[in-house]
């Protein structure tokens, strides 16, 4: 191995390290906060049968209003110069379609973020909430669910940098019960493998395209993967940076900045960004996003 190879691998074996601590460190806070009434996690406790996991709990005070369902409202940075609000949610059970239906229509966001697939490496991941094809709706209790249109990332979006997302399907939703409807784009992206990390190029790119549906919306982007911590905490992180004032992007080294958005946002969902790789992607993304890339 050359020197400058060499050197290379021990520095990213280093920023592995700092990643590392930096999660232990939340995680034991995030331990701690178990036995703080302000951090109670009740209604995930009398709800079980809609939790996906038996491990991941929103905290009450962050929870959608409503019926239950296990999605966290994560706000932006008080100091922060625009944006929008993110929901942080499991995929949801069948079970649990009607109620998530519901919230989606009072939320009413533009954009819903799929992270994952069906299945990874035969184990089930997520379940469709979403029909197969234009002509059959999915029906959950009152709720019908119209695909309108499915497109691939270089037909949706030409000309920017999400088109270059193979892995990137666009379906437009109608979803509708007696009283009640709501058109929705769902960008469903297979790419990115549960716990694993995403290159800054596509990571650059699947927040391209989901600003390019969010325009200058204010209503809350719906991100989910299986969980909703890991890939989904990686991505609002890097959404969070991009709406804070330019001089943040300035200050502090790219991990520091993506430790400082990570414990903010398990302030609202605990356990936000799993992985070093994670925490990583996030930092390279953010600088990135300083250096103008």
């Amino acid at each position: 191995m050359a020197v400058g190879e060499a050197s290379t691998q021990a520095v990213a074996m280093n920023h592995v390290g700092e990643a590392s601590y930096v999660l232990d460190r939340l995680y034991r806070i995030d331990l701690l906060r178990r036995t703080d009434p302000e951090y109670s996690c009740n209604a995930a406790k009398n709800h079980t049968e809609a939790n996906r996991y038996t491990n991941v709990f929103p905290y009450d005070n962050a929870i959608l209003p409503g019926a239950y369902i296990n999605a966290s409202l994560i706000p932006t940075l008080p100091d922060a110069e625009r944006g929008f609000p993110c929901i942080a949610s499991q995929a949801p059970l069948p079970n649990t379609y009607p109620v998530f239906f519901e919230h989606i229509c009072t939320q009413k966001p533009r954009v819903i973020l799929n992270l994952t697939p069906l299945e990874e490496q035969g184990i089930p991941k997520s379940d469709r909430y979403w029909p197969l094809d234009t002509t059959s709706p999915l029906l959950a209790g009152p709720w019908s669910v119209s695909l309108l249109s499915i497109e691939t990332a270089a037909d949706a979006f030409p000309g920017t940098k999400a088109a270059v997302l193979d892995r990137l399907c666009v379906r437009r939703l109608q979803l509708s019960r007696p009283g009640l409807s709501h058109n929705v784009t769902q960008l469903h992206f297979v790419g990115w493998p549960d716990h694993g990390d995403l290159d800054v190029q596509r990571f650059s790119s699947l927040l391209e395209a989901v600003h390019v549906i969010q325009g200058e919306s204010a209503r809350p982007v719906w991100i989910h993967c299986s969980a909703g911590i890991g890939r989904s905490g990686t991505v609002i992180g890097a959404l969070l940076a991009q709406m804070q004032q330019s001089s943040f992007l300035a200050q502090h080294t790219a991990l520091e900045k993506a430790t400082y958005l990570t414990a903010y946002m398990r302030k609202f969902r605990p356990g936000s960004v799993q992985t070093s790789t994670q925490l990583m992607s996030m930092a390279a993304t953010i600088e990135a996003l300083f250096q103008g890339v």
